[in-house]
């Protein structure tokens, strides 16, 4: 199984704009309130990731509230509201808007160069090496009109699909959309990838997600997967008070052995698992800086403060080597 290490240099700030975020937070929390919260499937369910019971309440984030499982890490909202609540609240919640009108516009740029590019990029590589002469390629859950104006180009792909996309994607050229979840897209064993781009952090019922994926997928084809993991440094360090996780985007936050144990379930074969991710140790100090009162371990106390930035630097690529960074990619394929 390959690892990747981004040695990649860029400022959070770019694409995460603090006074964006605070608005849209904001937001998120009354959405949340209006279209999620009355519709939770009361009843509690078991691990979305291992499927074990044994687990322990974590922390509530905008009246919803997260357990940690104790077998294999992961964090999600359980209670929690079923895809088609999820599907309206994309559709329609002011946050939805002001996420697609304000602050990807805003960081549109930024985000292409530093976000969007580098993951076709990495799309691309993969496939060259594991599924070459590869035609078919689906996204699915787009959310961001940019990146499809760039996946549309993804070689070495002829045929692009956009299926049951968040963003609205008026006129992009050669781009097919299918208004329906995967399942129901009519696709069986059809497609040489498939890409879930933050899609798995909020979907209610992961396992239907990628039982719909290997069905789509032809034997051999590729399943490439990006979200937050619950082992990441900054995540364990944070944990409640990590200020990027929150319903719905970070309904699932999967631990590296939890996504693999539900990849495993669903006959799926991982093939690449990295977490190249640039933002652990600086959100934690950017935490830090805005909250003095944080209580932080004495180990990062140490780092942040009397280590420099060459240190620094050095324990993110330790993080990121050791798949312990929070920010997780992963390339799987449904078997011959």
């Amino acid at each position: 199984m390959r690892a990747i290490i981004d040695h990649a240099d860029f400022q959070a700030q770019s694409i995460r704009p603090d006074a964006l975020l605070t608005r849209y937070r904001a937001l998120v929390e009354a959405d949340v309130n209006r279209y999620l919260a009355p519709a939770v499937q009361r009843g509690q369910a078991g691990c979305p990731a291992c499927g074990s019971a044994n687990s322990e309440s974590a922390f509530a984030r905008f009246g919803l509230d997260y357990r940690h499982c104790l077998d294999c890490g992961s964090l999600w909202v359980a209670p929690r509201p079923d895809e088609a609540a999820l599907r309206r609240y994309y559709r329609e919640s002011e946050a939805e808007r002001f996420w697609q009108a304000e602050l990807a516009r805003a960081t549109g740029p930024a985000r292409i160069a530093k976000v969007v590019e580098p993951r076709l990029d990495w799309i691309a590589d993969s496939v060259a090496q594991h599924r070459p002469g590869a035609k078919v390629i689906a996204d699915v859950g787009t959310h961001l009109e940019v990146f499809a104006e760039r996946f549309v180009a993804l070689e070495p792909f002829t045929r692009h699909l956009a299926v049951d996309p968040l963003a609205s994607l008026p006129g992009v050229p050669g781009l097919e959309v299918i208004d329906a979840p995967l399942a129901d897209a009519g696709l069986d064993a059809s497609l040489d990838a498939v890409t879930l781009l933050d899609v798995a952090d909020r979907t209610s019922d992961p396992d239907a997600l990628f039982a719909a994926v290997r069905h789509a997928l032809a034997p051999g084809g590729l399943v490439f997967v990006t979200g937050i993991l619950a082992s990441g440094f900054d995540i364990q360090v944070l944990w409640g008070d990590a200020e990027t996780v929150f319903p719905p985007d970070r309904l699932n936050l999967f631990s590296v052995t939890g996504l693999e144990s539900l990849l495993k379930r669903q006959g799926l074969e991982v093939i690449e698992f990295s977490t190249p991710g640039a933002f652990d140790l600086r959100s934690v100090a950017a935490a830090r800086a805005s909250r003095p009162d944080l209580e932080l371990p004495r180990f990062v106390e140490t780092l942040l403060a009397r280590r420099g930035k060459a240190e620094q630097a050095q324990f993110q690529t330790f993080l990121q080597a050791s798949l312990l960074s929070s920010f997780g990619r992963i390339v799987a394929r449904r078997p011959l």
